[in-house]
């Protein structure tokens, strides 16, 4: 029986949350076989040779054979070390994003904002904190309100009130209980388009009844995507199932609603005006009351207009609010005559014989609005679309449907960004004149920029805006080809964001630094990130200053783009605290470094499983097609990386050598540039450049001739055989100088008889 349950436990996982799971089955084995006291034996006995490796390496310079290394202080050591870090503000926010769920308990809700709170440290104002948030995030919004009207308030005390309406609510509305409401409101109008407007009732502020005709439906209510109960359209498994009479994809043929659609006649839609009696017809009404409806699924709410109630159907397919005429002359409010025809998706007409202009209609128990009524004569009262936002009884989503081409396309929504950032105004500036009219695209490029705006709005990344105070033009950026999406916009923000907002102090780590945290390296692992920039969400405030314009109107981001001047280092503060503690890994932007010095390949790995777990964990996406794992050497930020040392690029120093020499002050700046990026490699940098630094003076003219010729030559042939070492903090410095009539020179080195050199420098 040992050897089964030996057999059965295994070899222990070298990652978290999976060791934990496996002490906690071995201290069962060790329950049931008791042998709690030759534990530590049989940890180390059936742990693997990897596990038994990484402990010894952990616990020294304490002998793993020793009485004082317990399997308590084993078991610790593992989990300290693997366990992931807690990012503390990170849990905060997510404490502070918590909300109640569709459905969700008040029980359930609670135990959730408690277990989130317990990794935040808040201390004493634990249960101040749990408070505000159990009020914040409760779907009820009468429940909320009734709970902020309470002068003092003890969390025990919300929580009793919550579970004492929640009964109450479900003790007198079973047959139709709120989240029945949600599940049954549920539905799609079909588009022409890709992507689809879906539409869920909120919780009612009113009297909500089911005038459905027949018995109740219970708690469940049909799918609209295969005709089935017990589930939402948004979980059915048909979702991507093609209709085999319409040949459309999203539902079954059981459900095929294509009759009806067809027989839409679509006219143009108008407003009246008072006075107005010409004979014309609305765009449609999709509800209109027919002989022979198939729907069952109507909800209604309980209305106030004028002097009489009125239960009106919601219909947010319907552009206009009609009444009968029985109501409306029962109301004592004035009605205009018109002659009008609605017509519903079957072709099924009904007259509209007059028009309550600006009428008042008031949800009971909730929110009023003014619009024109229409009257007609034996129909339903339908509240439609012209009522429904101002009431605040349904709440709109973007449902997208993603093609096969775009299937590995993120999700990024602001809620679940785990990390909000936001601009800073300078001082004294001025919007106005900042709204530039959208740049004349090639014909060749104009339908790669309508797809990708249209991807963008429909995966919520970018959304449409009226009458922006900033606009910038875009740049379209082609990508190489083979990508899935050949072209990337970028608005021009040296135009208008640019010039408004201040740029953060904080830097980009040197070279020099970054080797320092990766002295000796043996083996390397660089991680690219794929559309970082989309975990950083922005303010609402600073999501406004983003606007781009183009041809297709004025579009705002929602996440941190490409082009902003303080987006490179916002987003590097951001990596840097979450790779803060991380030992041998440094991260420049969206690349990632990870150098281990031991010549170990699987401890190498161990590390960089790690660093995923945490950049998986903050919502990062790794894009595996850029990314170098476990390799003696890889390529960095220009540069070779290999033994702990840096060396030049060769494909770089190929293009360096047949560099030509420069015809103008300008192209011999932007040599120089390249050269002192590369300087590290050039010994006696600034005196070799003199000739060259000559002629950039102020009042110099252009004349290049022998000495600049040689100076040039000279830095392209010592730079593509530099090599430079990592500093390293166990090791000695040595620094040597010298200094001339033209120039400083210095050398910095661990030991300068073996040329181990850390960084060359030099002044003219």
């Amino acid at each position: 029986m040992a050897q089964s349950m030996e057999y059965r436990l295994g070899e222990m996982p070298l990652s978290y949350p999976e060791i934990e799971q496996y002490f906690k089955r071995l201290l069962f084995y060790l329950e049931a076989t008791e042998k709690n006291e030759q534990a530590k034996a049989v940890l180390l006995a059936t742990c693997g040779e990897s596990a038994f490796n990484l402990v010894e390496e952990l616990i020294k310079p304490e002998d793993i054979t020793k009485a004082g290394v317990t399997f308590k202080s084993i078991q610790d050591t593992l989990l300290e070390h693997f366990k992931p870090k807690a990012l503390l503000h990170y849990e905060r926010h997510v404490f502070h994003s918590t909300v109640q769920k569709d459905a969700e308990s008040i029980t359930n809700f609670v135990a959730r904002l408690k277990q989130q709170a317990n990794k935040c440290q808040y201390g004493e104002l634990r249960e101040d904190l749990i408070l505000s948030q159990f009020i914040f995030g409760l779907r009820s919004q009468n429940l909320r309100q009734k709970l902020l009207s309470k002068g003092t308030l003890e969390l025990n005390d919300a929580i009793q009130e919550g579970l004492m309406t929640e009964s109450i609510a479900t003790a007198t509305d079973k047959p139709e209980t709120i989240a029945n409401v949600q599940n049954a409101g549920t539905f799609s109008r079909p588009r022409s388009c890709s992507a689809q407007r879906s539409v869920s009732f909120k919780q009612p502020q009113g009297h909500l009844h089911n005038q459905s005709s027949g018995k109740p439906k219970g708690k469940t209510a049909k799918c609209h995507t295969c005709g089935k109960s017990g589930h939402l359209r948004s979980a059915c498994r048909f979702q991507e199932a093609k209709c085999h009479k319409c040949g459309k994809v999203g539902h079954l043929a059981t459900v095929c609603r294509s009759k009806a659609m067809n027989a839409i006649q679509r006219m143009p839609s108008c407003s009246p005006s008072p006075g107005n009696t010409s004979s014309y017809h609305l765009e449609l009404i999709h509800a209109v009351r027919q002989p022979k409806t198939g729907c069952s699924d109507q909800w209604f709410v309980r209305c106030r207009l004028g002097k009489t109630e009125v239960n009106m159907l919601v219909d947010t397919g319907s552009q206009v609010t009609v009444v009968p005429d029985q109501i409306a002359k029962s109301s004592g409010l004035e009605l205009q005559p018109v002659s009008q025809k609605l017509r519903s998706y079957g072709g099924f007409q009904a007259t509209v014989t007059s028009v309550i202009y600006g009428a008042k209609l008031q949800v009971i128990g909730g929110k009023s609005a003014s619009e024109n009524i229409y009257v007609g004569h034996d129909t339903t009262a339908i509240l439609g679309m012209n009522f429904i936002p101002s009431l605040d009884l349904v709440r709109m989503d973007q449902a997208v449907r993603v093609s096969n081409e775009h299937k590995c396309l993120p999700v990024v929504r602001d809620q679940n960004s785990n990390f909000i950032a936001s601009f800073r105004l300078r001082s004294g500036v001025s919007m106005e004149g900042m709204r530039f009219p959208a740049r004349s695209l090639p014909f060749s490029m104009k339908s790669m920029v309508e797809t990708e705006l249209r991807r963008l709005l429909a995966s919520g990344i970018i959304y449409s805006v009226k009458n922006p105070t900033v606009a910038a033009p875009i740049v379209p950026v082609v990508k190489p080809e083979g990508l899935v999406r050949p072209i990337r916009l970028c608005g021009d923000y040296s135009m208008t964001l640019n010039r408004l907002i201040d740029v953060d102090k904080y830097r980009f780590p040197k070279m020099e630094e970054i080797l320092a945290k990766i002295p000796n390296a043996k083996f390397y692992t660089v991680l690219d990130l794929e559309q970082a920039f989309l975990q950083v969400a922005l303010s609402p405030e600073s999501q406004e200053l983003t606007c781009i314009s183009t041809h297709m109107g004025f579009f705002a981001f929602r996440y941190l783009q490409f082009g902003i001047s303080a987006a490179p280092l916002i987003f590097q503060e951001i990596m840097d605290e979450v790779l803060r503690d991380v030992p041998f890994t440094a991260s420049y932007q969206d690349d990632i470094i990870i150098g281990t010095p031991e010549d170990s390949a699987e401890k190498h790995m161990q590390l960089v499983r790690q660093v995923k777990d945490r950049l998986a964990n903050c919502g990062f996406k790794i894009n595996q097609r850029k990314s170098q794992e476990c390799r003696r050497e890889v390529r960095f930020l220009g540069f070779i990386l290999r033994d702990g040392g840096m060396h030049p690029d060769p494909a770089r120093m190929e293009a360096w050598k047949r560099l030509p020499y420069p015809k103008d002050k300008d192209q011999l700046r932007s040599a120089l540039c390249t050269f002192r990026h590369n300087g590290v490699f050039c010994k006696n940098f600034s005196m070799i450049a003199r000739p060259l630094y000559q002629l950039l003076k102020k009042g110099v003219h252009w004349s290049w001739h022998g000495e600049q010729s040689a100076a040039f030559d000279k830095l392209k042939s010592i730079i593509a055989g530099g090599v430079i070492t990592a500093y390293d903090i166990t090791k000695p410095l040595y620094l040597i100088c010298d200094a001339s009539k033209d120039g400083l020179g210095y050398v910095l080195a661990h030991d300068p008889m073996q040329r181990q050199v850390v960084w060359l420098g030099s002044e003219s």
